[in-house]
């Protein structure tokens, strides 16, 4: 019997009591899946272009001011430099408190913005999120998908929405112009990007000059160097992770689980590609692959009292007792659409025992059971400040992962 994999927006929580499940159970999470990209709908679509249109006429008076104001400070302190030796120390001390005084204001100021356009640019996102959920749905209502992805290390492409639904929401295409689709056999895999960057020896001759050039000391330019160093590393990469897949016969390869199987997971094998090896085979990999979904935002709610790393401890522990009951392959976290039948979190919590030792709770009310497919928020593309430094803030306010493969590009998109 092939082995199964479930997908799961789970990142939390659960112990568990007895399990049985018979084959024949299992096997009805096979259906067809595939993969959208978010930031393209985000940056793409005709309601995306209106959006950074209509931010750039409320900010750009602000964004202008302000960085007239940093030029104007930054030869404030220039004169400063060059009459210091004609000045008297009272005065000069004096104007160097003054331009440190307008300085601080510019911060604030600048500070006040970012939390402005942040602000701002997360309410039009919710926007084009609520209607290209819509869309996505309808899509999947109507091309009888059963759970649809977002985002993928590699996806192939008949496999990739993300011109229908960009297309659907400008209006170039209808609902009723889309195909049904047979059910199809689906291979799927996982790799770590994170230690794919950090177990090559590509990484390590792209990063060490670096490194070794500005030691431990932070600038924006050693900022902007890694960062480089770490696109040009990407590129290589997703050569590879495309070789790999095509060899493979391998459909779509998620970046991120809660739990794999040996099988499943295909990151050594990457990292062996990088550093040299022409092996691209692969063995073991489960064909079809089945998928499911849990919500744990609904997981966390119904135990919104209990101790949250404790209750995602069990959560590691109960998603690998589930995982070897079921013969499933693969846990991951996230997906931008499930159909009904395809949604375990509710049988998920009928065999959840939490974590003991904390205060009671009482389970809430549940959340609804469609989850959101396209977060509101996860990059916006209006900036004030041609600073590293600043891109680096407003990726980690916007809920990056620093260090991740996310946050490096997200700060690139910033950066251009």
């Amino acid at each position: 019997m092939n082995k199964k994999i479930i997908l799961a927006l789970l990142g939390a929580s659960l112990l568990c009591g007895k399990i049985s499940f018979s084959s024949a159970e299992a096997s009805r999470y096979v259906g067809n899946y595939a993969v959208i990209n978010a930031e393209r709908v985000f940056s793409e679509s005709d309601l995306a272009k209106k959006m950074k249109e209509t931010l750039q006429k409320e900010f750009i008076g602000r964004q202008n001011d302000l960085r007239s104001t940093a030029v104007t400070i930054k030869q404030a302190a220039l004169d400063l430099d060059q009459a210091v030796g004609t000045m008297s120390p009272e005065d000069r001390s004096y104007r160097q408190d003054e331009l440190r005084r307008r300085d601080n204001k510019l911060i604030e100021q600048q500070k006040a913005f970012t939390n402005d356009l942040n602000q701002r640019t997360y309410e039009e996102r919710a926007k084009i999120a609520e209607i290209a959920n819509s869309f996505i749905k309808k899509y999947a209502d109507k091309a009888n998908f059963a759970i649809i992805l977002q985002e993928a290390a590699y996806v192939t492409p008949s496999l990739d929405i993300t011109d229908p639904i960009i297309q659907l929401m400008n209006g170039v295409r209808t609902i009723d112009a889309i195909e049904v689709r047979d059910p199809k056999e689906i291979t799927m895999a996982l790799i770590n990007s994170e230690k794919v960057f950090s177990d090559t020896d590509l990484a390590r001759e792209l990063i060490s000059p670096i490194l070794k050039k500005y030691g431990n000391t932070e600038s924006d330019e050693k900022k902007k160097e890694l960062l480089e160093a770490r696109t040009k590393f990407a590129a290589k990469a997703n050569l590879i992770i495309k070789k790999i897949a095509e060899t493979n016969k391998i459909d779509i390869i998620v970046q991120a689980a809660a739990y794999s199987n040996s099988a499943s997971d295909i990151t050594q094998t990457v990292i062996d590609a990088i550093n040299g090896s022409k092996n691209y085979s692969i063995t073991g990999l489960a064909i079809p692959t089945a998928v499911a979904v849990v919500n744990s935002e609904k997981v966390f709610k119904t135990y919104s009292k209990k101790n949250r790393v404790k209750l995602a401890e069990a959560g590691n522990m109960a998603l690998k007792t589930l995982a070897e009951k079921k013969s499933i392959d693969i846990i991951v976290q996230q997906a931008a659409y499930v159909s009904t039948p395809f949604d375990v979190t509710d049988a998920i919590l009928e065999i959840i025992v939490p974590p003991k030792g904390d205060e009671a709770s009482l389970p809430l009310e549940p959340m609804a059971s469609e989850p959101k497919v396209i977060a509101p928020v996860k990059l916006f593309t209006n900036q004030p400040l041609d600073s590293i430094e600043n891109f680096k803030i407003k990726c980690a306010e916007l809920g990056f992962k620093k260090g991740t493969e996310d946050f490096g590009k997200c700060v690139l998109r910033l950066s251009k």
